[in-house]
């Protein structure tokens, strides 16, 4: 595998997608870090911004106080999936920040880059939020050239334990098993 598109949004699933891409993948020479910035937020109406439109919307962007917020937390989460990447072993690391619809973008881009496989990220998005906003990794998936890995945020319980609750269970349990042996 010569190069993975790493599509990447959040930094709140980044243990999930770099684990899946040391876990699925083997001998990757290149990560391609690619970020898509939502340019209208989750808005459905940006979603239905043609080209035309969008490009209007972007230059109408240039030089507010929300493109810069919107590129400093690009930056921020492109620079957080790079030195993860780079802790687990992985020196060629391209990063780029693009701007638009963000299965469009990344579909064009794993294209024009001539990416072997997609890896992106699935927060769960459901209900309502998923109707308004849709899902980027479905759209990526139907449409990809290459294959797509998904990577989900497993299930965890609804309350992390503190270590007093680790330590009572453990007391517990020991308790079970002297009373049992008979001791």
């Amino acid at each position: 595998m010569n190069r993975v598109l790493m599509a990447v949004d959040s930094t709140k699933i980044s243990k999930t997608v770099i684990s899946t891409l040391i876990n699925s993948t083997y001998n990757v020479k290149e990560v391609i870090l690619l970020h898509v910035e939502r340019l209208g937020g989750m808005s459905l109406m940006f979603d239905m911004l043609g080209q035309a439109e969008l490009a209007t919307f972007k230059e109408s962007l240039k030089g507010t106080d929300h493109k810069r917020s919107l590129d400093k937390k690009a930056e921020m989460i492109i620079d957080h999936y790079k030195q993860e990447l780079e802790k687990h072993g992985f020196s060629r690391i391209t990063t780029i920040i693009k701007s638009g619809h963000p299965a469009e973008e990344i579909l064009k881009f794993a294209d024009d880059a001539g990416a072997d496989m997609i890896l992106l990220g699935y927060i769960g998005l459901s209900g309502l939020g998923r109707l308004l906003t849709g899902s980027i990794a479905s759209d990526v998936e139907k449409k990809a050239t290459v294959p797509v890995i998904v990577a989900k945020k497993p299930v965890t319980c609804e309350e992390q334990y503190s270590w007093k609750d680790a330590y009572a269970a453990a007391i517990k349990i020991n308790s079970v098993f002297v009373n049992h042996k008979g001791g």
